[in-house]
């Protein structure tokens, strides 16, 4: 008899404990190891000299779009790639259009996330390449770099809204020549960085 009654409570905890397995297992959100995001926002408007007139060039505020790769290093940390463009129109003081432009930014960093669960508030920091390319001119690559926060919003394990505010900033060489066409150079550098704020919001899959 005592041999079969601890026979009966092993199987019976056993029972349990799978019972019990089963349960978490159910309520524990899938582990993913990677976050694919597509997104869209608005970025704000860049400020450049004017040679000819010693006035200001603009380069408009636009809408962007671009994709988030994030790769889970740990809880709390993720590895993250960003790719953003977008075109604008670059206007001299009168309001006439010198060229259009495209804005590429190129980045990879780190995003700090602040929790595992349905809603994760996040920070992120990046630095890479800022690529102007007018359709008028000759283009520039500089170094940038990346700061924001924002946070995720997921409906389900693997699908999620993400909302966020970004600052780029660029560095460039003050007073020096930017989009010169054949030799003629009329648009300049105003100060050593290039300062551009972005709001953006998109889709996020997680696998």
């Amino acid at each position: 008899m005592p041999h079969l009654a601890r026979l009966l409570a092993a199987t019976a905890f056993c029972g349990l404990s799978m019972q019990s397995g089963n349960l978490l297992a159910q309520q524990a959100p899938a582990s993913t190891q990677f976050e694919l995001t597509a997104f869209a926002g608005y970025q704000s408007s860049l400020d450049f000299s004017d040679q000819a007139s010693g006035g200001e060039i603009e380069l408009k505020s636009a809408s962007n779009a671009g994709v988030i790769v994030d790769v889970n290093l740990a809880p709390d940390l993720q590895l993250e790639f960003l790719y953003s463009q977008s075109r604008s129109g670059l206007d001299d003081a009168a309001g006439v259009r010198l060229a259009d432009v495209k804005i590429e930014y190129l980045h990879a960093g780190a995003a700090y996330v602040y929790n595992a669960g349905r809603v994760r508030p996040f920070f992120v920091m990046t630095g890479g390449a800022t690529r102007l390319n007018p359709s008028v001119g000759d283009g520039d690559t500089h170094f940038s770099l990346g700061l924001g926060g924002g946070v995720k919003f997921f409906l389900t394990d693997n699908i999620g809204l993400r909302i966020e505010a970004r600052a780029y900033a660029t560095q460039v060489d003050s007073d020096s020549a930017a989009f010169c066409r054949n030799g003629t150079c009329r648009v300049y550098y105003d100060g050593d960085f290039l300062m551009q704020y972005v709001g953006q919001a998109g889709i996020t899959i997680a696998f």
